[in-house]
């Protein structure tokens, strides 16, 4: 093979190897340097991929991919075993390819990553500077968030069973949320409508023009589970990029039933449209 290629192997491994001692390198400089942003709580996100990075692995490794295509069950017999079994040329070769196009991947995989962290950790950043108040009012939101379900679930026990409110449809979410707001900011304003977009219009669920925050509700139920939500946010962060007091977009999505599959997936995706425009933190509980 490596006469037709006329490439050697062991050239292609060398290089290989000399680009991953770069980037492992490049990426310990990096987790040392962020690693100041622990304990930052509008950073939490971040600092969990930048530790996924740091136990990133440098593909797969020759004997574990010998051990994956090596027989569960040995046909020899007991003098074949006594001699030790040589792994078939065919397999070495095939292990020894893998390793490198998995080393190339992997490497290739951390520079998209740690470009992706820089600039996340940029945007929030940016927003914290811009606007200092903002970021404790993201966290206060976030928070709300995060015991939103628990908050739902104690309402359901009210003294002697009195009347009470039940979280059934998005409009409940609404209300109830709308509720929380009010704890930490006088001037929510509920229903903003937001500018014309492909023709339509849609409304802001609250909207804190002090803070620049917006906050967009979504409740799961029968038809509306990952995709159908996922289509409906893009299509409103679109809208809210025009929006002259949107610099912020929350987008809590209310799972109680657990319609969405991976919602930590759907997060990301979501997350990853911020840019110098619009800060958006999408956040699905429970999970």
């Amino acid at each position: 093979m490596e006469e037709q290629c006329k490439i050697s192997l062991n050239v292609i491994r060398e290089e290989i190897e000399k680009q991953i001692i770069e980037a492992a390198e490049v990426r310990d400089h990096l987790c040392v340097e962020l690693s100041l942003i622990k304990g930052r709580p509008h950073l939490v996100d971040e600092v969990k991929e930048l530790e996924n990075l740091e136990k990133l692995e440098w593909g797969i490794s020759i004997s574990d991919f010998v051990s994956l295509r090596w027989p569960k069950q040995f046909a020899g017999s007991l003098a074949d075993l006594q001699r030790g079994i040589d792994v078939p040329p065919h397999i070495q070769l095939q292990a020894a390819v893998s390793n490198l196009l998995t080393k190339n991947s992997s490497r290739s995989d951390f520079i998209k990553r740690a470009k992706k962290i820089i600039r996340k950790i940029e945007v929030r950043e940016n927003a914290s500077q811009e606007h200092p108040g903002i970021i404790n009012s993201i966290e206060r939101i976030v928070d709300i968030c995060n015991s939103f379900h628990a908050v739902a679930r104690q309402l359901r026990h009210r003294h002697k069973d009195r009347d009470t409110l039940v979280i059934e449809d998005e409009y409940d979410v609404q209300d109830l949320f709308h509720a929380l707001l009010r704890i930490f900011f006088e001037d929510v304003r509920a229903e903003e409508c937001t500018p014309s977009y492909a023709g339509g219009s849609s409304r802001v669920d609250f909207l804190l023009p002090q803070k620049k925050i917006v906050v967009e509700l979504k409740k799961t139920r029968k038809g509306l589970a990952a995709k159908e939500v996922g289509n409906q946010l893009l299509i409103d962060i679109a809208r809210y990029k025009s929006h002259p007091d949107c610099k912020n977009l929350i987008c809590f999505v209310y799972d109680p039933e657990g319609k969405i599959g991976n919602p930590k997936g759907l997060e990301n995706d979501l997350n990853d449209l911020s840019n110098d425009d619009i800060n958006i933190v999408a956040l699905i509980r429970p999970t």
